[in-house]
């Protein structure tokens, strides 16, 4: 019997990230405007705007990808973050577990937009600190490395769901992040030809370059 396979092939992956990129920019850009909205009727001390890149560890054929976002602040203890993340090119080794899905799928790729609600706290005069949480929608990328699968390349980009908590420190403008989210989402399992619930861990460490800071935020 034939093996069913769904999704597009790894060849295709430069026009989900295209579209990844261009989709990422249209969020980033509307966060933009908005906090620049925000920044025009609040404090010059209130910091807006936090752009953030850096390393993630993701389920690549490295163990490390890149990731890139643009964190907003709409509000004094709101944020909204919107981002990509992306694993090196390459194949990935197969394997021959089965016992469930999460044995033989691995996210490789994804965007993703989280509000986040931060936990208020006195700041210090030497430096800035928040820890933020955060649930909200995206896309991944996802790739079956059952060895079975049809030469490796089996690949499924689906609607997510993201949760997590990320903190960051900032001195004058620069700083450092450090996040860790779980991936939720369904995908088609070619061998049981249904659709299976999936999940995956994810952590970052990234650089942050925060824009509009002065004085000291509570």
């Amino acid at each position: 019997e034939m093996l069913r396979v769904t999704g597009v092939q790894t060849c295709a992956l430069p026009i989900f990230l295209v579209r990844a990129l261009l989709a990422t920019s249209l969020l980033a850009i509307s966060s933009l405007l908005f906090s620049a909205t925000a920044l025009a009727a609040r404090p010059p001390s209130d910091p807006q705007v936090r752009v953030h890149g850096g390393l993630s560890l993701v389920q690549g054929p490295l163990p490390l990808g890149v990731s890139l976002g643009v964190d907003s602040r709409v509000g004094r203890n709101l944020a909204l973050d919107a981002g990509i993340f992306a694993s090196m090119p390459g194949e990935l080794d197969t394997t021959d577990l089965r016992a469930t899905t999460r044995d033989h799928v691995r996210v490789r790729h994804g965007l993703y937009t989280m509000p986040g609600l931060r936990i208020p706290h006195p700041q210090p005069r030497g430096f800035r600190w928040d820890v933020y949480v955060r649930a909200g929608p995206g896309v991944v990328w996802t790739e079956d490395i059952w060895d079975r699968a049809p030469d490796n390349t089996s690949g499924q980009m689906d609607p997510a769901g993201f949760a997590g908590v990320d903190g960051v420190v900032v001195k004058n403008s620069l700083g450092l992040r450090l996040g860790v989210r779980t991936v939720f989402t369904s995908i088609y399992d070619a061998q049981l030809q249904s659709d299976q619930f999936f999940w995956a861990p994810q952590y970052n460490a990234e650089l942050v370059y925060q824009f509009g800071v002065k004085g000291t935020v509570n």
